[in-house]
């Protein structure tokens, strides 16, 4: 059965100089993209605001690097690896206060480039490092263990479809948009790629403006299936 997933309340505040709220808009599509939290229906912040009149495509790169090691009790937890994930999308309006949008992942799940470059970043700025220093340089490794049992193990490197995303926005008042999304189980489950499971989720975004300064809030929540993750 579909349940709600514990806290997934998504609060969001960023503000930058206006340069126009579509600019900033765009500018500030953001979401948790660790590998785990594909487990659940995350829709972006701030999606993508059509032109009226036809079908807007759009593509988007992004590299995350991840690394956590925690030994607490009887549980131990690795989380280290880099994903290139280029998404590709379209967005288009069913009327002039409403509209939908397609995204479609695809990502190569690694060991990737990154680790020199933050490490060196941390020591020159002088910031904890978290141990990510003592780990094996470019390494991808995604395990959890509980009692002496490896119930979460992915060490193989390549390139994935992930979950398929279809959203609808409705805005209702100016400057609040409500919206809906389905993710669909499209993903490779085996390699973390996907959640393994449907899900949904619900959220409400207001965009306010003020002379030089724009920023926006946001909070919504997600019902997840049980999937393998």
């Amino acid at each position: 059965p579909m349940r709600p997933t514990l806290p997934i309340a998504v609060l969001a505040l960023l503000s930058s100089l206006h340069t126009g709220s579509a600019v900033a808009a765009e500018f500030f599509q953001t979401r948790n993209e660790s590998l785990l939290s594909r487990a659940v229906s995350l829709p972006p912040l701030m999606p993508q605001t059509p032109v009226e009149g036809r079908i807007n495509p759009g593509l988007r790169l992004e590299i995350v690097s991840e690394y956590v090691a925690i030994s607490q009790g009887n549980e131990q937890i690795t989380l280290d690896g880099e994903i290139t994930k280029l998404t590709l999308s379209a967005a288009g309006r069913y009327s002039p206060r409403s509209h939908w949008a397609l995204r479609v992942p695809v990502m190569y799940q690694g060991g990737g480039f990154m680790d020199s470059i933050i490490n060196d970043w941390h020591d020159f700025w002088g910031l904890p490092e978290g141990g990510r220093d003592q780990a094996p340089k470019n390494q991808y490794l995604y395990q959890y263990e509980r009692d002496g049992e490896v119930l979460l193990s992915n060490t193989e490197s390549g390139a994935r479809l992930g979950d398929i995303e279809v959203s609808w926005h409705f805005e209702a008042t100016e400057g609040l948009t409500l919206s809906t999304q389905l993710q669909l189980p499209t993903g490779d489950t085996d390699r973390y790629a996907g959640g393994g499971t449907l899900g949904g989720s619900l959220w409400g975004t207001y965009a306010a403006e003020s002379g030089r300064w724009s920023g926006f809030g946001a909070a919504g929540v997600s019902f997840n299936g049980r999937g393998d993750i």
